[in-house]
């Protein structure tokens, strides 16, 4: 329920959860790409709409801002 209410607060889609959660284990974009069976492409304009939405300036911030949230594990 937690994860719920982070979730909500963040403002992320399960699809956008899904990506924070690839690049948290260090998948490049094309990896991420072919473990989702999207192009790259989307998955640029995922990580651009994640970081404008959690206020980041990198992906790896991201990651950190949605970690934070109780969206991630901390690793």
């Amino acid at each position: 329920m937690a994860d719920q209410q982070a979730c909500i607060k963040l403002g992320l889609t399960y699809r956008q959860r899904q990506l924070v959660s690839l690049v948290a284990r260090g998948l490049t974009n094309k990896e991420i790409a072919a473990n989702l069976n999207l192009s790259e492409f989307t998955v640029k304009n995922h990580l651009h709409r994640i970081m404008k939405r959690v206020q980041a300036e990198s992906r790896h911030e991201a990651v950190d801002v949605v970690r934070a949230g109780g969206v991630l594990p901390v690793v």
